[in-house]
């Protein structure tokens, strides 16, 4: 979209998603909005999800004012230096929300300490998928972030199981702390749910810090082969 459009990203898609999904589709549909400067920064910086959006999309209306960058592909340099500086930043967040988590938990308000936690995790999914696609969407559901990190490494069903009920409950309560855990009068988190959950946090920083880096070295080692 225009970059001087007013309206935010988050409030267009969806009244995007409203429109198409009105028209009774098979599928679900959730548009990703962005501004023109966005997109084509990405481009210019061959960032993997829009040169696929630019080599394989198809254009169904186009206006006058939208040129989009040619794409440029990313030295393996590049490719090195961006995911670095993707870990060191959303690692950090994602352990400063944990400490967050502790702080609250401390002082016994449970339902911040929980929404502190789900931006812990949810900080590491996206920590994985910038280092190793440069694009992580907008999207705060765990669920749906957790199943495309999981592409990279056992960080889903290997620390959230949901094979039982009450495992599914717990993961659905630590997904819906992002707007429950501020906003939701009554919303029912007690320390023992909160100690289940944040071993599991734990768990997935220590592995996203792993592949993160793992990545990061093949990145390294290509570089040093140019």
């Amino acid at each position: 979209m225009r970059d001087e459009t007013t309206e935010s990203d988050a409030s267009l898609a969806h009244r995007l998603s409203q429109t198409c999904n009105a028209h009774g589709f098979s599928a679900s549909v959730r548009p990703i909005v962005h501004r023109l400067a966005y997109v084509n920064e990405s481009l210019s910086e061959g960032r993997y999800f829009f040169l696929d959006i630019k080599r394989e999309g198809r254009v169904l209306y186009k206006k006058s004012w939208v040129e989009l960058e040619e794409p440029r592909e990313l030295s393996a340099e590049g490719q090195r230096r961006i995911a670095q500086e993707y870990f060191d930043s959303w690692l950090k967040a994602a352990h400063g929300f944990y400490e967050g988590f502790e702080f609250y938990k401390g002082r016994d308000n449970l339902p911040l300490a929980a929404f502190n936690l789900n931006q812990s995790a949810e900080s590491a999914y996206k920590c994985i998928l910038l280092v190793h696609t440069f694009y992580t969407p907008q999207e705060h559901r765990l669920v749906y972030l957790a199943l495309e990190a999981a592409a990279f490494g056992p960080v889903y069903e290997e620390i959230f199981p949901c094979q039982t009920q009450e495992e599914q409950d717990l993961f659905d309560l630590l997904d819906n702390a992002y707007i429950a855990g501020r906003y939701r009068m009554g919303f029912s988190v007690d320390h023992e749910h909160l100690d289940y959950l944040a071993e599991r946090v734990q768990r997935l920083l220590a592995v996203t810090e792993q592949i993160c880096q793992a990545e990061i070295e093949r990145l390294a080692q290509d570089a040093a082969k140019q």
